[in-house]
């Protein structure tokens, strides 16, 4: 295959073409090719032979091994070019992970300030509750010190009053013995009526 290309190439520089201008480069060709060209290939000139036909040759295979390596270079390149490209797809890939890792870190950043604000509106809630029910301990307590100080007033005067109506009672039991006794001495003195009338 690689023969038949060289053999095609060899028979276009061996071949007059009378179309063509021979002071015009031909197109691809070699700086060593087109000088030979315009040096040898007049008009109305026979095909190259001999000498002019081997330097042809060497002049063609000068430009295969050019284009050989023109190949390998434009493959090197191509290489690079897709590395390049695989490297700028990676990195768009990574780009667009990182946006969206961002956009998913936003996402959250939001709820949890969200959550935040719900939490904070409840913690003053909390507070505003503590405070009310703090107010309302403090009135209680100071109910209850009231209540306090009145059933310790009231303790003392029902300890007083007992001790009053235990006095009290000592001095009623003394005299209602004391009455009994007056009683039964008067009884004990009295005349009984129907001995008086006899006398």
């Amino acid at each position: 295959m690689k023969r038949d290309r060289e053999r095609s190439l060899l028979k276009r520089f061996t071949t007059h073409n009378p179309t063509v201008d021979n002071n015009v480069p031909a197109e691809g060709a070699l700086p060593e090719r087109r000088s030979i060209l315009a040096q040898k290939s007049g008009a109305g000139q026979a095909p190259l032979k001999g000498a002019d036909l081997e330097q042809a040759y060497r002049n063609l295979l000068v430009e295969v091994q050019m284009l050989r390596q023109h190949n390998l270079e434009l493959g090197v390149t191509l290489e690079r070019q897709s590395l390049e490209q695989s490297d700028a797809q990676a990195a768009d890939q990574l780009i667009r992970a990182q946006r969206n890792a961002l956009a998913e870190r936003s996402r959250r950043m939001r709820e949890a300030e969200f959550d935040n604000k719900k939490l904070q509106r409840a913690q003053k809630k909390l507070q505003a509750e503590y405070q009310q029910l703090h107010v309302q301990l403090e009135r209680h307590v100071k109910q209850v010190q009231i209540l306090q100080q009145r059933y310790h007033a009231c303790s003392n005067e029902l300890r007083d009053t007992r001790a009053d109506l235990e006095a009290k009672q000592g001095e009623l039991n003394a005299m209602t013995e004391r009455y009994y006794q007056l009683e039964s001495a008067i009884e004990k003195f009295s005349v009984p009526h129907g001995s008086v009338a006899n006398g």
